[in-house]
C-alpha cells in the first residue's frame, strides 16, 4: 500500500469467527505485531490495533493467522491521535 504521509495510524480489523476464537497478528517489512485475538461470536467485531507506524510510501502488509477459522471483510486505516 501506498501512504501519503508517514506516521502512525490506527488499524481496524473487521471479522467474524463464527465457532472458535481466532488469532493473527500483522507484518510490516520484518517487524511483526504482537497476536490478537478475534472473540467467537455471531457478529462482526473490529479489532484495532493503534499507533501503526507507517512510512511515506510503499508499505508492505502482511496478515499472519495463527489460529482459527475466521473471516475478515476489511481492514481500515485511520490517523492516530
Amino acid at each position: 500500500m501506498n501512504v501519503a504521509r508517514k506516521g502512525k495510524y490506527n488499524l481496524k480489523f473487521n471479522c467474524l469467527a463464527k465457532t472458535q476464537p481466532g488469532k493473527f497478528s500483522i507484518q510490516l517489512g520484518k517487524k511483526s505485531s504482537q497476536t490478537v485475538e478475534v472473540p467467537a461470536g455471531s457478529d462482526w467485531k473490529i479489532i484495532e490495533l493503534k499507533n501503526v507506524n507507517l512510512i511515506k510510501g510503499e508499505n508492505k502488509l502482511r496478515v499472519l493467522v495463527e489460529q482459527g477459522d475466521f473471516d475478515l471483510d476489511s481492514i481500515q486505516f485511520d490517523v492516530a491521535k
